[in-house]
Formats: structure tokens, C-alpha cells, sequence
């Protein structure tokens, strides 16, 4: 039985029996938060995983295990009110995204928005995150590679088309962000995050070699030694996928001569 059972099948036990208010310690020290709570705002989740007493939907909420507890909360961010939120609030900061332009504009609005609420730059921790394909350095590799990492622009085009929709074309995001999404038709979420995902089909090589690393590992550490890290963007650290060998000198830790 998976954990993920067991707390289903454990949550249905306990509710035929429940008659009084719960007063034990869970045994496994877990809040579960569906994908419809996550409108808790930062403050409120820090809050309760320090312990505190959380007002929320007229109710009180409170997970009296966590007295002892320091979640770092970290948000993901592409537009101008997320990105304050970030600076505001926020331990961490994640982008997902490589492009150096784009970087530099999110990891500075987040640095203002931490200095304009009394933090200092290092309150928060900045985290770019993008797929990477190492290839030989051929053209026929590069093609591949663009081709595996394709849906990676269609993914974030969903938020680009929220925040086009909010702000238009001409407002305070980059467009060398919004501008690729001119010919986007919708987003079937049946191929979210696949290669080969139809709905991706019109992402430009040019923003899946901007928004993603490709190529031979050199090219790799020159881009991140020379643009990334510039860009605000911490000393990378590669992750080995499953399958996926990533060469020892792209694991080393980068950093600017």
C-alpha cells in the first residue's frame, strides 16, 4: 500500500468512527492542502506550519504539532504582482525559465520588492529553474533536443496568456516574454509536459533555445557563466533524471571567473 493509500484509507476509517474533536498528534506529521487551499496566502502558511491559529473559510485552522517547526516558503513567479509577493514574503524565489533578459527583469522586480518592504536582498534566495539537453553539438542533435524541450515554452505559455490577458501586450511584462504566444490556440493539459505535445507546435525554436540549455556541455557553462549568473541567478546545480546521464563537468558547481 502506497503512503498515499494509506492516508486515504486511514482518513476513511477515522471518519466512522470520529465523535469528538481530534486532541492525538498524527503519527505522521502531515498537512495535506489540496490544489483548492493553495489560496492561502504566504503569511497563512507559514503560520500554520509554525504552529499558529489560521483563520480561514470562518473556520480556525491550527496544527498544534507544528510548534516547533521553520517552513521556508518559496513562490513561483512570472508576473509583477507574483513577483512582489516574492520579495515581500517569500524565503525563496523560483523562475522557471532560462532565458538571461527575462531573469534579469523577474530577479530585480523580486529584489525591489524585498527592499521596498524593509528585507535585505538576501532574505530571499532566487532558484532559476530550466530543462537542459546535452548533445554531441551536431544540428541534427540540436533539432532533437528542441524538439524534447518544446513543450517546456507551450507550459509556460499557459501563464504567459494569463498575464497577456491581464496586463496586454504593451504592459509592465517584457515581450520578449508575451510576444511568442501571438499564434497560441489553446492548451490540451491531455500532453502537458510531453514531448511531442501538439498544443506546443507554435513555439519557435528561438524561444525553446532561449527559455531552455541546449547543446554540447560546454555551451552549457559558457551560457551560465556568462549570462545567468550576471543575471542574478545563483551558482547552478545540475539534477540527474532518470535514465539520463548529464556529464561530471556539467555538475560542477559554476561560478564567475
Amino acid at each position: 500500500m502506497s503512503v498515499a493509500d494509506e492516508y486515504l484509507y486511514n482518513n476513511a476509517a477515522y471518519a466512522q468512527r470520529y465523535s469528538d474533536p481530534m486532541s492525538g498528534r498524527p503519527s505522521r506529521h502531515v498537512a495535506v492542502v489540496a490544489c483548492m487551499d493553495a489560496r492561502l496566502a504566504v503569511s497563512e502558511l507559514l503560520g500554520l506550519a509554525n504552529g499558529e491559529a489560521v483563520p480561514y473559510k470562518g473556520a480556525e485552522l491550527r496544527l498544534p504539532w507544528a510548534t516547533e517547526s521553520r517552513l521556508p516558503v518559496w513562490v513561483a513567479a512570472y508576473g509583477p504582482k507574483a513577483l512582489a509577493l516574492a520579495g515581500e514574503m517569500g524565503d525563496g524565489f523560483i523562475l522557471q525559465l532560462g532565458d538571461p533578459d527575462i531573469a534579469a527583469w523577474s530577479i530585480a522586480a523580486v529584489r525591489k520588492a524585498a527592499a521596498d518592504a524593509g528585507r535585505a536582498a538576501g532574505d530571499v534566495k532566487i532558484c532559476v529553474a530550466a530543462p537542459a539537453y546535452v548533445t554531441d553539438g551536431s544540428q541534427q542533435q540540436l533539432a532533437h533536443a528542441r524538439d524534447q524541450c518544446r513543450w517546456f515554452g507551450g507550459m509556460v505559455g499557459n501563464h504567459v496568456a494569463d498575464l497577456v490577458s491581464r496586463y496586454g501586450t504593451s504592459g509592465p511584462v517584457p515581450r520578449a516574454l508575451t510576444d511568442y504566444i501571438a499564434g497560441r490556440e489553446g492548451y490540451d493539459y491531455a500532453h502537458h509536459g510531453r514531448a511531442g505535445n501538439p498544443s506546443t507546435d507554435f513555439v519557435p525554436d528561438e524561444i525553446v533555445d532561449r527559455f531552455c540549455l541546449l547543446g554540447p556541455a560546454s555551451a552549457h557553462i559558457a551560457r551560465l557563466r556568462a549570462k545567468l549568473v550576471r543575471a542574478g541567478a545563483p551558482a547552478p546545480a545540475a539534477t540527474r533524471g532518470v535514465g539520463y546521464r548529464i556529464p561530471t563537468s556539467v555538475t560542477e558547481p559554476v561560478t564567475v571567473a
